[in-house]
C-alpha cells in the first residue's frame, strides 16, 4: 500500500499491531502521514518537515530489523502541540516573536513518547501562550494527519474542542504526567490532553506519558495505571453513573437536553441525577484568580520584552491577574478542597460523572466551560458518541475522581459499548 493516505484512517491499536507483526512498515505508515499533510498544505500545524517525518520512519524499521524490543507506540505517528518543547525543532509557544525559539532539550512527555516509538508528524497549532481556546487543537487528528495528537491547556478547552471535533479528548488526573517542558502560563491548573480518533489510542498514547514528576505540587507517585488494558475489560459490576447538569443547562440547546435524557434512559436502573449545588457557581471566578495571577507572573518578563506585540486575550490576562492580591489568589487555591468536597460527595455513589460539555450544539461553548474541571484536577474523558439530527457534534463527557483514571476510561469504553449496540445494560 506504500504511501496510501488512507492508512491514517485507521486506529492507532491497528496501526501498532500491524507494524509490531511486521504486516506493515513504519516507513508505510511516515510516507502515508506526510502524503496526507502534504495534501493539506499542513493546515493546523505549526511547524512540519516531510523529509524528516519520513526519515524517522525509515529509522523505526532499521531498530526494528535489529530484533531489539519494540516500544508500545512503535512507529507511531503523532503530533505534539507548539507549546511542548522539541529538542532541535522549532517551539514557537503560539507567538510570533518567539519564531527563531528552538529548545536544546524535549519536553518531558514528548521523552516518553520518543521513547514509546513515536514518529513526529509536526507540531500543532496553539494559542499564543496557550492563552484562550485551543481552537485547533483537534485539527490534525480530525484531518488525520495522526491518530493522536498531545497537547497542554490550562483551563480545559482542548476538551470542548475535542468533543465539538467529534474526536476523543482525554485529560489526565492532575500531577500524573510530567509538564516539564511543556508551557505552562498557570502551572497549578495546567494538564496535557490526549486527542484521539479512538478511545483505546487515547488510553495506548497517555500509558506512555505516566510517570512522577519532582517538579510539581501535585505530583502522585504511582505505577501507570494500564488505561489500554482498562479500555479492553470488561467492569465487574455494571457501573453507576451519576448524571450531573452543569450550571448552564437551563440555557442548553433541545438537541441537547433530550439526548442526555435518552441515554440516561438507555443506561438504565444505574443512573441518578444529581444537581450542582449553587456553591459551585464560585469555581469558574475562583479559577480565574488562580489561572490569571499566575499568568500575570509567568508572562512578566515577555509583556515587559514584546509589549503591544503580545495578542490581546495575553495582556488581559496578565492584566486581570496584576488585580488580584495575594489574599484573593490564596483563598482560591482554598476553593479547591472546599468544591473537591462536594463533587467527591457525588463521586462516592458512583462511578463516574456525565455531563455535557458546551450549551451548543457543534460548538465549543462558553471560555471556561471546563476551568472548573482543571480546577479541580479531575480526569475527563469526551466521547464523539452523540449528534443533533444535522450531524453535528453533541459534547458528551465523562468526569472522574482524581487519581481513578483507570476506572474512567473502563467505564467510558463500557458506555461506548452500550451506545453503539455492542452491549446491554444491566
Amino acid at each position: 500500500m506504500g504511501a496510501d493516505p488512507r492508512l491514517m484512517d485507521l486506529p492507532a491499536p491497528i496501526l501498532v499491531e500491524r507494524i509490531a507483526a511486521g504486516a506493515m512498515r513504519a516507513e508505510d505508515l511516515a510516507n502515508a502521514a506526510a502524503t496526507r499533510v502534504e495534501a493539506a498544505d499542513a493546515a493546523g500545524l505549526a511547524w512540519f518537515d516531510g523529509t524528516y517525518l519520513r526519515r524517522q520512519g525509515t529509522s523505526m524499521d532499521r531498530w526494528r530489523g535489529t530484533g531489539r524490543p519494540l516500544g508500545a507506540l512503535h512507529g507511531l505517528p503523532v503530533v505534539v502541540s507548539d507549546l511542548v518543547d522539541t529538542a532541535r525543532i522549532a517551539t514557537r509557544l503560539g507567538f510570533s516573536g518567539h519564531a527563531e525559539r528552538v529548545p536544546e532539550h524535549d519536553a518531558a512527555l514528548f521523552e516518553r513518547l520518543r521513547q514509546a516509538g513515536a514518529v513526529l508528524v509536526g507540531k500543532g497549532s496553539a494559542p499564543a501562550f496557550g492563552i484562550g481556546i485551543a481552537a485547533e487543537a483537534a485539527g490534525p487528528v480530525r484531518m488525520r494527519f495522526a491518530p493522536a495528537a498531545v497537547t497542554t491547556c490550562n483551563d480545559g478547552s482542548a476538551l470542548a474542542v475535542a468533543a465539538a471535533d467529534a474526536v476523543v479528548g482525554y485529560r489526565p488526573s492532575a500531577g500524573r504526567v510530567p509538564m516539564r517542558g511543556a508551557y505552562a502560563a498557570s502551572p497549578t491548573l495546567a494538564a496535557p490532553t490526549i486527542l484521539a480518533t479512538d478511545l483505546t489510542g487515547a488510553a495506548m498514547v497517555a500509558d506512555t506519558l505516566f510517570a512522577p514528576d519532582e517538579h510539581t505540587a501535585f505530583a502522585m507517585p504511582a505505577p501507570p495505571p494500564g488505561l489500554r488494558a482498562a479500555t479492553s475489560g470488561t467492569p465487574l459490576v455494571t457501573p453507576t453513573i451519576a448524571v450531573v447538569p452543569p450550571l448552564w443547562w437551563d440555557e442548553a440547546d433541545a438537541d441537547i437536553r433530550e439526548a442526555f435524557a435518552e441515554l440516561a434512559g438507555a443506561i438504565g436502573s444505574r443512573v441518578f441525577e444529581a444537581p450542582l449545588p449553587p456553591i459551585f457557581g464560585e469555581a469558574v471566578p475562583q479559577a480565574r484568580r488562580i489561572l490569571s495571577a499566575e499568568a500575570a507572573k509567568t508572562l512578566h518578563g515577555t509583556v515587559e520584552r514584546h509589549g503591544e506585540a503580545l495578542p490581546a486575550p495575553v495582556t488581559a490576562l496578565v492584566a486581570e491577574g496584576e488585580a488580584v492580591t495575594a489574599r484573593e489568589y490564596l483563598t482560591a487555591l482554598d476553593w479547591r478542597t472546599v468544591l473537591g468536597a462536594g463533587l467527591g460527595a457525588i463521586l462516592d455513589r458512583c462511578d463516574v460523572i456525565l455531563t455535557a460539555v458546551s450549551p451548543r450544539v457543534g460548538a465549543v461553548g462558553p471560555a471556561d466551560a471546563n476551568l472548573a474541571l482543571a480546577f479541580l484536577g479531575l480526569p475527563a474523558v469526551t466521547l464523539p458518541l452523540l449528534a443533533a439530527a444535522d450531524g453535528r457534534a453533541i459534547g458528551l463527557q465523562l468526569v472522574g475522581r482524581r487519581g481513578d483514571d483507570a476506572r474512567l476510561l473502563r467505564t467510558a469504553a463500557w458506555l461506548q459499548n452500550l451506545i453503539l449496540g455492542q452491549g446491554e445494560p444491566s
